[in-house]
């Protein structure tokens, strides 16, 4: 969708300009296949027709998804107490479609009236029987035409293609985010289980302070003489008793008890810290996100200024030589090329602003906990992000009863 100037209307315009060198020439001779290419552009220059109207087509596609989503924006300006005019609105891209589906029919009508000039050349010089490098004039006028045209129709495809290029929507609040987060994220759930067993530690610590109580019992049986085995009972003995260990005397216990307590305090803190780094992360990706929304409108605001520069600059260059002169202004080529060189620049920043704003969704994917990887480790794409978060976030549909 960034590619706005198609390969193969480049590689006519490189053609048109190749033959129309020679035919400016008056020292080269025209190539023998010219007929052969001048049926060949024809053909060409069809199918680039055809190709605008299937990006005309796509525009026309287009626009309601791109007008839920200009709305969307200016109306999460229009809550922050930003109102935005201009670039950005529905109302512009309503005004520059309408534009280009005028200019882009303006532009068929004069090409197709060049193609048939062409066609009638040819059909001339057939009848009389004359090869076409005789109309060597004729062709390098209609040539020179055409190439004018083929750029202008080159700068409506990329205004076509501009605005049909769109970014996938995310329009989730911080907090449904951490929601998100909590469920979802295993780390989360890691840290929750050591805060819970450090919990559990405390407990474990108390238990070994508790008084103990124990009841004691032993005794011991006697022998009578010298026989060693002739054990009598009176010569026995039994004690019972109580043995009470109180916590007053327990430091080593009471030490390990304080120190369970503050280990706690401790991993609790560590714990809402961890949970506060989080929905930072999160409240970061979401406002890089939005603002990769609104640079991506004012990137394309900027890529529509180059192209409109290139339109300006090619009309300079085919503006006739001022009274008395022969040339044009010294400055109308460069003007063209510099602007040339501008729209490249900003077709590229656009492409990398897209770029940007990718990896913004796939780390908030990351970050939700919902990222999904396929058997090749490929992330999938979870599409559009609503108010609900990812399709992945939606908790599981209910068992079935069984029968």
């Amino acid at each position: 969708q960034f590619d706005l100037i198609a390969p193969a209307t480049t590689q006519l315009q490189e053609q048109v300009t190749a033959v129309l060198e020679v035919l400016r020439d008056p020292e080269e001779e025209p190539p023998m296949d010219l007929a052969q290419q001048l049926e060949e552009i024809q053909d060409r220059c069809n199918g680039l027709l055809n190709t605008l109207r299937q990006d005309q087509q796509q525009l026309r596609a287009a626009l309601p998804e791109r007008r839920k989503n200009l709305r969307r924006l200016v109306r999460s300006r229009i809550l922050d107490g930003q109102r935005i005019e201009g670039i950005g609105t529905v109302e512009e891209l309503d005004h520059r479609a309408m534009l280009l589906h005028h200019d882009a029919a303006h532009l068929a009508e004069q090409t197709t009236a060049s193609l048939v000039d062409l066609d009638v050349l040819q059909q001339r010089a057939h009848q009389e029987g004359q090869p076409l490098a005789r109309f060597r004039l004729q062709l390098a006028e209609l040539f020179t035409q055409l190439s004018s045209q083929l750029l202008r129709l080159a700068l409506v495809q990329a205004r076509a293609r501009l605005d049909t290029a769109t970014l996938v929507p995310v329009d989730l609040a911080p907090e449904r985010a951490l929601e998100i987060a909590r469920e979802h994220r295993l780390d989360w759930m890691n840290a929750r289980m050591a805060l819970v067993d450090q919990w559990r530690q405390i407990e474990l610590a108390a238990n070994r302070l508790r008084s103990d109580l124990d009841l004691t019992f032993s005794g011991d049986l006697g022998t009578v003489g010298d026989n060693p085995v002739k054990f009598r009972g009176p010569n026995g003995q039994l004690r019972l008793g109580l043995a009470w260990d109180t916590p007053l005397t327990r430091l080593l216990e009471r030490n390990d008890y304080r120190a369970a307590l503050i280990a706690y305090q401790r991993a609790r803190r560590d714990y809402m810290a961890f949970e506060d780094r989080i929905y930072q992360n999160l409240r970061d990706l979401l406002r890089s996100i939005e603002l990769g929304q609104w640079n991506f409108e004012v990137r394309r605001a900027a890529v529509l200024v180059a192209i409109t520069r290139v339109d300006v600059a090619q009309l300079n260059l085919e503006r006739p030589p001022k009274a008395g002169t022969l040339q044009l202004g010294a400055n109308a080529a460069r003007d063209l090329v510099e602007a040339l060189s501008d729209l490249l620049t900003q077709q590229n920043a656009f492409l990398s602003l897209w770029t940007g704003y990718e990896a913004d969704r796939m780390s908030l994917d990351f970050e939700l906990g919902t990222m999904q990887l396929d058997p090749r480790g490929v992330w999938i794409d979870p599409g559009e992000i609503g108010p609900e978060g990812p399709p992945a976030a939606a908790p599981p549909a209910p068992w079935a009863n069984l029968p």
